[in-house]
């Protein structure tokens, strides 16, 4: 299987002389850059086993960065170190930045993410390190983040979780079903009181009229 190597593998330059490669016998292949000579063996490039921790390195509502005043569900916390944040139904479009804690290549480390009570699968970003949500339903949603670095086949397991919960609208709420219910009864045994004292009064009337 090939594989591209860019500057962001080490190389002095991605600009390289036309016909200016060369092998010798032990395998070393130098080739001709417009920045010097750049050398290597293949047989010495070996696939990594690292799979770095990642971590949440920010967290924007309506495009707006969290944290900022007093009325941010991330006041005074960093999202480096949240488990939970709680949403109201109006916050519901927020997006997510993420990184590896990796310095191999970290422009070539690829991420994955998934967001559990939305979807189950994985979703794969290649280089990308940010996600965004629009008006997501209210409930709870669990999202996971993984990565990928440049040379290994192992993907993360120090992965980044956030427990997101978005609550319904006052008149969506469970306390606001409560007092529909009450009010509901309320109505229902005026209603039937009323009944009663109608028939009541009709039966009186009936009564007197002998």
């Amino acid at each position: 299987m090939s594989k591209t190597y860019s500057k962001a593998n080490g190389l002095l330059t991605d600009q390289f002389n036309y016909s200016s490669a060369y092998q010798n016998e032990n395998g070393q292949i130098f080739f001709g850059s417009v920045k010097g000579l750049i050398s290597f063996n293949p047989a010495s490039l070996k696939a990594t086993t690292y799979a770095p921790p990642v971590f949440l390195t920010g967290f924007q509502i309506n495009g707006s960065e969290t944290g900022s005043n007093r009325k941010d569900p991330l006041a005074n916390k960093s999202i480096v170190y949240a488990d939970t944040i709680e949403l109201n139904h109006n916050q519901s479009s927020f997006s997510i930045d993420f990184a590896a804690l990796s310095y191999l290549s970290p422009e070539m480390t690829e991420y994955a993410y998934k967001m559990t009570g939305l979807y189950k699968n994985w979703e794969y970003l290649k280089t990308n390190r940010k996600v965004y949500f629009t008006k997501l339903a209210p409930g709870n949603y669990i999202f996971e983040v993984k990565a990928l670095v440049e040379g290994s086949k192992n993907w993360s397991t120090k992965n980044a979780k956030l427990l997101i919960k978005i609550y319904p609208p006052f008149y969506l709420s469970p306390l606001a079903y409560l007092l529909y219910l009450i009010a509901i009864g309320g109505i229902i045994f005026l209603l039937v009181r009323s009944y009663h004292q109608k028939n009541r009064g009709k039966k009186q009337q009936a009564d007197g009229s002998f």
